[in-house]
């Protein structure tokens, strides 16, 4: 699981630390609040089989392209793009592009199942060990054939320090990795988890060949290297600042997913101006993560459609993130409680997410409930309280006196400001000060990967996205000792030992029993203080179709069902 936010850096539950890059990140505009809203209607709620979460199929994706397209042209919310190695950040510009380039052991559908990619097949012979038998038809644009030693060498990058891998998280449970055939790999865990099979679905699984990447050295995923993948899609031009151009691989391997697009540019203008101008004249053919504030207009397009999903659609959320858990004012639970109990979540729905969004009152929003859905839905129900005033000024008192503000960290992009300034009004509405500081772009990107920078800062907003339907997975990065987004140090070791033992057991619906139970201890604590599930959102010329509803878009090979209608 990730983060970002209007115009917030976004941190990723399964990502990595934050780089120089993370300030980069923080300085986007508003487009880094990784857009607002998705297809206005047709998705269900309904069960998928796999890991699927996101309704049926065909409500989760337009309809496929029937007939070729020469060329396209899709803008990129919220900033360039830095790199094209498939783990060094895992963020909504990267996560677009190299889906449709470097493909996964697994491939992610519109509805989050997980199907075959380059695996053809897998097995689970015991709790640890899990095999993945390869294609044998899959090739590298070079022609060459995909082998086993190229799988080891890309999943073992993983682990090498030295890279600093966004996909880090779960590869520390591994214990080897081994290709035991010319086509066949086995992983052995440390200890059962269930939830590791999926985590090959995302670009964290994406397989390079071995070749390249070693003569191309520290120049792999740059402009003037580029990388050598087995995906639909290759780098035909990237000048580093305002565009970047995919080509169809004409040799490509599966001939079902054979794109019938030529050429893909990505470009990302983020003044809002030209960005509107771009959709309505037809310069843009689709965008995903509209910014809020385009959605008025662009509901009333002319020349294409809008769509804004629901929050079964999404792997998606905004959240309060506790910075010190331990001193100051929200080492009090009770004073989380109140805040928590405090927010107006409708408001923001209104005011800051022009209705693109849903209150939301556990991290793991229904989007992620990939199994056992009715467990996960009743335990929801317990938690989905709404707004309590009351509730929370009693909490306040319990709390004791403020020694000081509750001090809100924002960044300087004005949908930022504006939404911790309608948290700061909830909070005094129960009794509670919270002082809103607007941070720089560099300082605001350091408060996620430094710790020194965060002395005096109690909270930020921050939105999370994963790649996979597994609750577990974004509640293990947020709420355990070492977790890639417990930034606040929150150590419960009931939830700790709870969210192991669901990680290891294989029965889903126990599984998810399990897990209901460490998250409702995780929403008594508030390590994380959950306020909305933003919409996915599409717009799409009508000149294309075959583009997600989904967020499946940040791990797939989307654009190779983009064609004309």
């Amino acid at each position: 699981m990730r983060e970002e936010m209007l115009g917030l850096l976004r941190t990723r539950g399964g990502a990595g630390r934050a780089t120089a890059l993370a300030a980069a990140v923080a300085a986007a505009a508003i487009a880094g609040c990784g857009g607002g809203g998705e297809s206005g209607g047709g998705a269900t709620a309904a069960t998928t089989a796999g890991n699927g979460a996101a309704g049926s199929a065909q409500a989760a994706a337009t309809p496929r392209g029937t007939r070729p397209l020469d060329s396209a042209t899709w803008w990129v919310y919220y900033r360039a793009p830095y790199t094209l190695d498939p783990i060094k950040l895992d963020d909504y510009p990267e996560d677009q592009i190299i889906g449709n380039m470097c493909e996964s052991l697994l491939r992610t559908t519109a509805d989050y199942r997980l199907e075959p990619g380059l695996a053809a097949s897998w097995s689970n012979p015991d709790p640890r060990t899990w095999v993945y038998e390869l294609r044998e038809e899959a090739r590298f644009w070079n022609g060459r054939p995909v082998t086993a030693e190229d799988v080891v060498f890309s999943l073992e990058r993983n682990l090498d320090p030295a890279l600093a891998s966004f996909y880090r998280t779960p590869y520390l449970n591994v214990a080897s990795i081994r290709a035991t055939g010319p086509r066949e790999v086995t992983i052995r865990l440390k200890r059962p988890d269930y939830t590791f099979h999926a985590r090959l679905g995302s670009l964290g699984a994406a397989v390079i060949e071995k070749a390249f990447t070693e003569r191309a050295g520290d120049r792999f995923g740059t402009p003037d290297v580029g990388v050598m993948c087995s995906g639909p899609f290759q780098l035909d031009s990237w000048n580093g600042s305002t565009d970047l151009t995919l080509r169809a691989d004409p040799g490509y391997w599966d001939p079902e997913l054979r794109p019938r697009l030529k050429r893909l540019r990505f470009v990302w203008p983020q003044d809002a101006t030209t960005v509107s101008q771009g959709f309505a004249a037809g310069s843009f053919d689709g965008g995903f993560g509209i910014t809020p504030s385009l959605i008025p207009s662009l509901r009333a397009a002319t020349n294409g459609t809008l769509s804004i999903g629901d929050d079964t659609q999404t792997l998606r959320t905004a959240n309060i993130a506790v910075l010190n858990m331990t001193d100051g004012p929200l080492a009090s639970r009770e004073r989380r409680q109140a805040l928590s109990k405090a927010i107006d979540r409708d408001g923001l729905v209104s005011a800051i997410w022009q209705g693109a969004a849903t209150p939301l009152y556990a991290t793991a929003t229904p989007g992620f409930w990939g199994y056992a859905r009715d467990i996960w839905a009743d335990a929801y129900e317990q938690l989905a309280t709404g707004r309590d005033v009351e509730g929370a000024r009693r909490l306040a008192e319990q709390a004791g006196r403020q020694e000081r503000p509750i001090v809100l960290a924002t960044s300087t992009v004005p949908a930022a400001i504006e939404e911790a300034s309608v948290i700061a009004e909830s909070a005094k509405e129960a009794g509670l000060d919270v002082e809103v500081r607007q941070l720089p772009a560099d300082q605001y990107g350091e408060l996620f990967g430094n710790r020194d920078a965060r002395r005096g800062i109690d909270m930020l907003i921050t939105n999370s996205f994963d790649h996979a339907a597994e609750p577990l997975l974004i509640y293990t990065a947020m709420a355990t000792p070492g977790g890639v987004t417990n930034y606040g140090g929150y150590d419960n070791p009931q939830v700790t030992r709870l969210l192991a033992r669901a990680r290891a057991t294989a029965d889903e619906e126990e599984r998810a029993r399990i897990g209901v139970e460490a998250q409702r201890l995780i929403a008594e604590d508030l390590p994380w203080i959950p306020l909305v599930t933003p919409s996915p959102t599409l717009f799409q010329s009508d000149r294309i179709t075959g583009a997600p509803r989904t967020l499946a878009y940040l791990n797939s090979p989307w654009a190779a069902h983009l064609g004309a209608p």
